[in-house]
């Protein structure tokens, strides 16, 4: 298909029609514009589509062979209206004339109102499903093929498993991701309720209360049915959770793994406890089913947590407006081109390009977390200790079937912590509010280990220079020159391709742009200056290497070095038609909210590549201005930049382990609170080493001294809470 271009005057118009709809868009916002007629481009070729089918569908047949190929109209382009340009915005397309929509397909009756299968994967992950819930807690990414001899009957997508990849889908989405939070809060209420009534059980059966209507010595079978009929209503409703546990031993490490072997001990207990519930005696053994109770509560609110980050990410994340996505750049040939000259022996870069969606959002989030690797470890250095002290009292001490069953309860009750969930729920929560303060969203685990890896950042000298930090300090002409004559010269270059440098020469001439002189024949010499013609003479503004390599005489380095004050000032040289005509004196001022941020990404080992179109931005006066060391910032000259631009222009979808807003501030932001995170939840976990190691040893030493079985019931809660809180303080800790 022919396509002609979009002239300078139909932007024009498409700026007046989009303004109408977008009051506050500018000329410069090409991403908006690109955005739209990408989507007339989509329009124009479904309409061809469905005209040439028609046509088709209309004509006779044909008596000889038609040709292979039909020809295709050329289509003129289109400049969308007011009405066009709503919709594009809004997304809500007006349905097609009543001629124009298809018959409607003859159905069966055991096809009546059948609808389109809905994205599977998350029927699993908010538990839509038909029948029990049990894929809730931790969603598969792809679905089982079916085995051999199996039809498959019931299963909606036998392929792969789709992600969110339409904005369309996005309210859904969100109400299932807020579906799934509702249910995690329902079971911790659950959980929590039979856990405190659990305990109050073993209270009494310890004899640290008395309860009015259960007696454990006088009506056992009573007490401990009622006991293990809570359990067993705990466990059923976690089923997820016990699921994920059990596979998490050998296959996807889980958090799950030490609650469900808590929970499945203890439901063991109270089912022995129950069986021989004829010579039952409460002080003979320890009732630990609320200590498992309660570990299942946590885990449940654990997941509540973190799928309320989830949901408010999301959220975010699939509004209807034009998002950064900050990537890794994959072409490690492009990144070692252009960090040529830094101290980084392997360059890792992360760059921010404007995308309308993200992929593998909700992939992301869900990911494993490396603290579940740590715990999967941790799980069967508990279960060695569990099986030697069960194994001790069995064999060594003599003791009976109940007294060993009870001594494998102890030894995981009191290993498995209660935090096992919350560990990187709280970390993820600390950091969604503060990246969110800041306009980021970093999805999961999978996106903190890959922005972990990255050691430079792109960009913009705009970034590190914000309004009100470069000012013009002082104007000299040269042979009696005057000096608005030097400003307009100067303001007609600058202001035509300047970066930084145009804002304060618009600030000069107070925004009067109709003032400047006609700029022709503009060129950028990197590092150095621009030359153009302006108003028929040849106009130099740079530096003065460039000064010399046009032959033009500069003062002496003596009187350059009084009229910069050794330096604190740089000197912005102009010529006309090969002589010296004036020079700007132009101080950089560091900001000192970018010097704290540029200080600590220096002080993680992330340097910077710079973006700058002026003269004056060198990569020395950035590390003197900032108090960087040589080599950690680099600015990129023109053909370094072009390399590189391809990764940031606008695309329709594009990867992303975080968005944001696009300014520097809610980029650096993401990046801040991921690292937060990281720190955060390896500190936690670091604790919870600390936490199970020392548990076994105790339930060791305990059962060589024999009183492990009968262990004291809110000493263990208290022991277990304690290390809680001590793991959630860690992340808390940190800055994010």
């Amino acid at each position: 298909m022919n396509k002609q271009p979009v002239s300078s005057t139909d932007v024009d118009r498409i700026l007046e029609n989009l303004r109408r709809v977008e009051p506050s868009v500018q000329r410069q916002d090409t991403v908006e514009i690109d955005r739209i007629l990408l989507k007339l481009e989509q329009q124009r070729r479904e309409k061809e589509a469905a005209e040439l089918v028609k046509k088709a569908s209309e004509a006779p047949a044909p008596e000889k062979e038609a040709p292979a190929h039909a020809p295709v109209p050329d289509l003129q382009p289109t400049i969308p209206t007011e009405e066009l340009i709503r919709e594009v915005v809004t997304g809500q397309f007006p349905p097609a004339e009543p001629e124009e929509l298809p018959e409607e397909p003859t159905r069966t009756a055991g096809e009546a109102g059948e609808k389109k299968p809905e994205h599977p994967w998350l029927k699993k992950a908010c538990g839509m499903l038909d029948g029990p819930l049990e894929n809730d807690d931790k969603p598969p990414y792809a679905a089982p093929e079916p085995e051999d001899g199996e039809d498959g009957e019931g299963e909606e997508d036998d392929g792969e498993l789709e992600e969110f990849d339409d904005p369309r889908d996005a309210e859904a989405v969100q109400e299932r991701l807020s579906g799934m939070s509702a249910r995690f809060g329902l079971r911790a209420v659950l959980c929590g309720l039979f856990g405190l009534a659990l305990l109050g059980l073993g209270l009494a059966a310890g004899g640290q209360i008395t309860l009015p209507y259960v007696d454990p010595a006088g009506e056992p079978m009573l007490f401990l049915g009622v006991n293990l009929g809570l359990l067993a209503l705990c466990v059923l409703l976690s089923p997820g959770t016990v699921k994920s546990g059990i596979v998490g031993l050998f296959k996807e490490p889980s958090a799950d793994t030490m609650p469900t072997l808590a929970a499945l001990a203890a439901l063991v207990q109270s089912g022995a406890l129950l069986a021989m519930s004829g010579s039952y005696d409460p002080t003979a053994s320890t009732l630990l089913s609320g200590v498992a109770a309660l570990g299942l509560c946590t885990n449940a609110l654990g997941k509540l947590i973190q799928s309320q980050v989830v949901s408010r990410n999301f959220q975010m994340a699939s509004t209807r407006m034009t998002h950064w996505a900050a990537c890794l750049v994959k072409d490690r040939q492009r990144v070692a081109a252009v960090a040529k000259g830094m101290d980084e022996p392997d360059p890792v870069l992360v760059v921010s390009r404007p995308t309308g969606l993200v992929r593998d959002f909700l992939r992301q989030s869900f990911s494993c977390h490396a603290s579940e690797y740590t715990s999967r470890r941790l799980c069967w250095v508990l279960l060695a200790a569990a099986a030697a002290c069960t194994g001790y009292t069995a064999l060594y001490l003599k003791a009976g079937a109940m007294t060993s069953i009870t001594v494998c309860t102890a030894v995981l009750c009191l290993g498995a912590p209660f935090a096992s969930t919350l560990l990187a729920a709280v970390p993820a929560l600390l950091m969604q509010k503060h990246a969110a303060r800041m306009g980021a969203v970093v999805p999961g685990w999978s996106s903190i280990e890959e922005l972990g890896k990255a050691n430079m950042v792109l960009v913009e000298a705009r970034d590190l220079f914000p309004s009100g930090s470069v000012q013009l300090r002082g104007i000299k002409t040269f042979e009696k020159e005057r000096i608005d004559l030097a400003i307009l010269y100067a303001a007609s270059v600058v202001v035509a391709g300047g970066d930084i440098m145009r804002d304060v020469f618009l600030q000069i001439i107070e925004q009067r742009t109709d003032i400047l002189y006609p700029v022709e024949r503009f060129t950028r010499e990197d590092g150095r200056g621009y030359s153009a013609t302006v108003n028929g003479d040849l106009v130099l503004v740079g530096s003065r290497e460039m000064m010399l390599g046009h032959e033009v005489n500069t003062p002496d380095a003596e009187w350059e070095a009084h009229y910069t004050q050794n330096g604190r000032r740089q000197l912005l040289y102009l010529a006309v038609n090969g002589k010296l005509f004036g020079v700007f004196g132009v101080t950089h001022q560091p900001d000192e909210e970018v010097q704290q941020v540029i200080h600590t990404l220096h002080q993680r080992g992330i340097s910077l590549l710079v973006k700058a179109e002026d003269c004056l931005i060198t990569s020395r006066m950035i590390a003197e201005v900032y108090e960087l060391p040589e080599g950690c910032v680099k600015v990129l000259d023109t053909a370094e930049r072009k390399a590189i631009g391809a990764e940031l222009n606008f695309r329709p979808e594009s990867e992303g382990l975080m968005t944001h807003q696009g300014p520097f501030a809610s980029f650096i932001g993401g990046l801040r609170a991921a690292e937060g995170a990281a720190a955060g939840e390896k500190l936690a976990m670091a604790v919870q080493k600390a936490a199970v190691l020392l548990s076994c040893v105790l339930a060791v030493l305990m059962t060589v001294t024999g009183g492990l079985s009968t262990l004291v019931l809110p000493a263990v809660v208290l022991y277990q809470c304690a290390w809680t809180v001590l793991q959630l303080v860690m992340p808390m800790s940190r800055q994010y």
